[in-house]
């Protein structure tokens, strides 16, 4: 037939009390163990969430210092006026500082880290490109630095930081909904 489960020495009414008391023990157990698993996936949906924030914060903040700069620069070079300089020299020091951090926000994958550096790569142009506009009219004049400015390879350059950071942040929104 069937084997008697062993009491050790408790009655009847005692083995029930310990036997609902372990089922419950059990089902506590169960409860914690699902609460603990859940709750670590959300501290990990926290952390990919935060992580996307601060990165997508850091490219926004360098496509608005980059257009920051390209006004800075125009506006030097048709006024002639030196307080637009002000601006571009922190503009270039704050996009370095934004590069960085961005590159050092942690669980960085290797197509994020390459698209960085790309964007570093744009910048710099950018920034080279700007410096020499600034040189040619402050050492040239107004009509050498127009020329260099109009010949479109500067507004192309900032088309393609426009571009670039776009395609980063919708990628990173793209990973976060996936």
């Amino acid at each position: 037939m069937y084997k008697k489960f062993p009491t050790f020495g408790l009655t009847k009414a005692e083995t029930k009390i310990l036997f609902a008391v372990l089922s419950i023990l059990t089902g506590l157990c169960t409860v914690a163990f699902f609460l603990h698993r859940n709750s670590q996936r959300l501290i990990h949906a926290s952390e990919k969430i935060e992580q996307a924030e601060d990165y997508n914060y850091h490219i926004r903040e360098i496509l608005a210092l980059s257009v920051d700069m390209d006004a800075g620069v125009r506006g030097f070079i048709m006024t002639g006026d030196e307080s637009y300089m002000l601006p571009v020299n922190e503009v270039i020091g704050n996009m370095a500082l934004h590069l960085r951090d961005l590159k050092s926000i942690p669980g960085i994958a290797p197509d994020q880290s390459t698209r960085i550096d790309q964007l570093k790569k744009l910048t710099d142009r950018k920034s080279a490109m700007s410096l020499e506009a600034i040189e040619a009219r402050r050492y040239e004049g107004m009509q050498d630095a127009l020329d260099l400015i109009s010949s479109g390879e500067d507004k192309a350059l900032m088309d393609e930081i426009r571009i670039h950071t776009m395609d980063m942040l919708n990628t990173e929104q793209d990973q976060l909904a996936g």
